[in-house]
């Protein structure tokens, strides 16, 4: 779930294995993973930009974080079941569940399950502690 949009600004690297795991974001006093899914999607590396904007979401098991979006129309909160001849999958499949259409608009669905992965913690843990 959203539960806001800000601008981009600078984050702190961190090292990490996840390939989408872009850096920490000093939210609020607390530090939250920063997410980049242009590397799932399109198996590219992506530049933060000043144009960019942060989505603070709530993951799994309430863990707050944040994901990397270069532009927003709207945030909807919508169904998410999603028909068999609706899905749509990246090349390896692994971080998106399917596609949405609702109305005119078609809703690309995110498996942040894949996205976020056990590790990512340990390492904002580790530049909260610096």
């Amino acid at each position: 779930m959203v539960s806001l949009v800000v601008r981009a600004c600078e984050i702190t690297p961190v090292v990490s294995s996840n390939p989408l795991l872009k850096g920490a974001l000093n939210y609020r006093g607390k530090f939250i993973p920063v997410y980049d899914l242009i590397p799932g999607i399109y198996g590219i590396s992506n530049t933060l930009k000043s144009t960019d904007y942060f989505l603070i979401v709530k993951f799994k098991d309430n863990i707050e974080g944040c994901v990397l979006v270069t532009t927003i129309t709207g945030v909807k909160e919508i169904e998410l079941e999603i028909q068999e001849d609706e899905k749509l999958f990246a090349a390896d499949g692994k971080y998106f569940s399917g596609v949405k259409k609702i109305g005119d608009e078609n809703y690309l669905i995110t498996s942040f399950d894949e996205v976020v992965k056990a590790g990512d913690l340990d390492a904002i843990e580790n530049v909260a502690g610096e």
